[in-house]
Protein backbone atom coordinates (compact mmCIF):
# COMPACT_ATOMS: atom_id res chain seq x y z
CA UNK A 1 0.00 0.00 0.00
CA UNK A 2 1.26 3.57 -0.57
CA UNK A 3 2.41 6.08 2.38
CA UNK A 4 -0.79 7.75 3.72
CA UNK A 5 -0.59 11.43 3.66
CA UNK A 6 0.15 12.52 7.45
CA UNK A 7 -2.95 14.90 7.54
CA UNK A 8 -5.25 11.80 6.79
CA UNK A 9 -3.85 9.49 8.97
CA UNK A 10 -4.24 12.13 11.85
CA UNK A 11 -7.89 12.20 10.72
CA UNK A 12 -8.79 8.98 10.67
CA UNK A 13 -7.16 8.18 13.96
CA UNK A 14 -9.09 11.03 15.69
CA UNK A 15 -12.13 10.26 13.80
CA UNK A 16 -14.99 9.45 16.08
CA UNK A 17 -15.97 6.15 13.90
CA UNK A 18 -14.21 3.47 12.59
CA UNK A 19 -13.42 4.70 9.01
CA UNK A 20 -13.15 0.63 7.95
CA UNK A 21 -16.59 0.65 8.48
CA UNK A 22 -17.50 3.51 6.81
CA UNK A 23 -15.20 2.55 3.81
CA UNK A 24 -17.48 -1.13 3.38
CA UNK A 25 -20.84 1.21 3.96
CA UNK A 26 -19.73 3.49 0.99
CA UNK A 27 -18.36 0.49 -1.53
CA UNK A 28 -19.73 -2.41 0.12
CA UNK A 29 -17.29 -5.45 1.80
CA UNK A 30 -16.61 -7.20 -2.27
CA UNK A 31 -16.23 -4.06 -3.85
CA UNK A 32 -13.73 -2.29 -1.28
CA UNK A 33 -11.61 -6.07 -1.18
CA UNK A 34 -11.64 -5.89 -5.19
CA UNK A 35 -10.30 -2.11 -5.09
CA UNK A 36 -7.56 -2.76 -2.75
CA UNK A 37 -6.19 -5.81 -4.75
CA UNK A 38 -7.20 -3.34 -7.75
CA UNK A 39 -4.53 -0.65 -5.91
CA UNK A 40 -2.22 -3.50 -5.00
CA UNK A 41 -1.61 -4.85 -8.00
CA UNK A 42 -1.11 -1.37 -9.58
CA UNK A 43 1.15 0.07 -6.74
CA UNK A 44 3.60 -2.74 -7.03
CA UNK A 45 3.65 -2.56 -10.58
CA UNK A 46 7.23 -1.19 -11.96
CA UNK A 47 5.43 0.50 -14.56
CA UNK A 48 3.54 2.57 -12.59
CA UNK A 49 6.67 3.29 -10.07
CA UNK A 50 7.23 6.98 -11.09
CA UNK A 51 3.07 7.63 -10.99
CA UNK A 52 2.41 10.40 -8.77
CA UNK A 53 -0.04 8.96 -5.79
CA UNK A 54 -2.11 12.56 -6.14
CA UNK A 55 -5.04 11.12 -3.72
CA UNK A 56 -2.16 10.99 -0.88
CA UNK A 57 -0.55 14.16 -1.47
CA UNK A 58 -1.59 17.50 0.25
CA UNK A 59 -2.62 19.96 -2.01
CA UNK A 60 0.36 21.95 -1.49
CA UNK A 61 2.53 18.59 -2.77
CA UNK A 62 -0.09 18.57 -6.31
CA UNK A 63 0.45 22.20 -6.84
CA UNK A 64 4.39 22.28 -6.65
CA UNK A 65 4.50 19.10 -9.22
CA UNK A 66 2.25 20.50 -11.08
CA UNK A 67 3.65 23.42 -10.93
CA UNK A 68 7.31 21.64 -12.34
CA UNK A 69 6.09 20.51 -15.59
Amino acid sequence: MSPVNSDLARERKNATFNPEDLSIILYGKENLELRRKIFKEISEDPNFAKAKMFPTMSRDEVYEDCSNI
